[in-house]
């Protein structure tokens, strides 16, 4: 890592890729959420209301990736909010 890499004002280290990069393979099986999920355990990141700051990690996980800094897991499909789309259909009574 030539320059420094920063994620909302948190520098990232060489320790810090080696880390992230031990994590990626432990819980590659797993998903991209059970690796960001580990991370912000490990890394005590937690939002005010004692949530793990789960979302942003991930941005960071995302940041490194076009940078060849790390290779993520593919995404599981039909596990996040948008598989439920305009091929999805649900009828809902509402009276």
């Amino acid at each position: 890592m030539n320059i420094p890499l920063t994620y909302r004002k948190h520098v990232v280290t060489q320790n810090d890729l080696s880390f992230i990069v031990k994590v990626i393979d432990g819980y590659r099986s797993e998903g991209r959420s059970a690796i960001s999920r580990r991370l912000c355990e490990v890394w005590d990141w937690r939002q005010d209301n004692g949530q793990l700051k789960d979302g942003v990690c991930r941005g960071r996980l995302l940041q490194l990736e076009p940078n060849q800094l790390t290779t993520l897991p593919p995404t599981i499909i039909g596990n996040n909010n948008r598989s439920f789309g305009e091929n999805s259909c649900r009828t809902i009574r509402i009276w």
